[in-house]
């Protein structure tokens, strides 16, 4: 039961990874290297809240840092879960919080967290308890990537950066690319810009994938393969 409460909608079960890959490694030579390297690669759907809070620290700070971060947030604050499982023993892991979880356990906080780090935590929680920050509206179906776009980049804490990976993370708008120096980086070396390799290379179906291929690619680029692995992948 849990699994398909929590983990089906996480791990975005219900959608054919298979046949994305399939079309984003037929686009081209390198890109199917890296899709055939991270074909094992899902876009996990994000709890919409835990999201904002990476993207605003990770607008800041490394991958790896910001991770911790949030990792320490939900062990200082968070609710413990022990799972048990036949083959591999037990999974031990922390809920992330609530906002108003994180308010109440402030003084909790890990101080390892540079006090910016807290004072944009707390200042995204108290938005969102007050209803100024609308974690509903973003939700509803009818909201669209336009409005969802919109309505997040008046705050302040913000970036484009960090607006579009809530979007493509947590809301499903898998067609979105994020573009980043690791994304930008394997365009330059192709020298051919994002924009022009979508309009003359990509399809309907593709584009509609184009969220997919951004990881695809950044994962790629920050774990690049070994002459002989490159090889053996083309």
């Amino acid at each position: 039961d849990e699994f398909f409460s929590k983990w089906f909608d996480y791990f975005d079960i219900k959608r054919d990874y298979s046949r994305m890959n399939w079309v984003l490694k037929n686009l081209d030579d390198e890109v199917k290297i890296a899709a055939n390297r991270n074909k094992g690669l899902r876009i996990v759907k994000v709890p919409l809240f835990e999201s904002i809070i990476y993207s605003c620290i990770k607008s800041l700070f490394s991958v790896y840092r910001s991770r911790m971060a949030v990792d320490s947030i939900a062990k200082s604050c968070g609710v413990k879960h022990v799972q048990a499982f036949k083959e591999s023993g037990k999974l031990i892991w922390h809920e992330f919080p609530s906002p108003e979880t994180i308010l109440e356990k402030e003084v909790l906080l890990d101080d390892k967290m540079l006090v910016h780090q807290k004072e944009k935590v707390i200042l995204i929680c108290k938005d969102i308890v007050s209803g100024w920050l609308d974690l509903d509206y973003l939700q509803k179906l009818t909201c669209s990537y336009e409005d969802a776009y919109n309505y997040l980049i008046q705050f302040d804490y913000l970036n484009d950066w960090a607006v579009k990976f809530i979007c493509l993370s947590s809301l499903g708008f898998i067609n979105l690319f994020l573009m980043d120096k690791h994304t930008n980086k394997f365009f330059k070396k192709m020298e051919i810009p994002y924009i022009d390799f979508k309009d003359w290379y990509m399809d309907n179906e593709a584009r509609a994938y184009s969220g997919l291929l951004s990881q695809y690619i950044w994962s790629n680029e920050v774990n690049p393969p070994k002459r002989l692995e490159k090889w053996m992948l083309e």
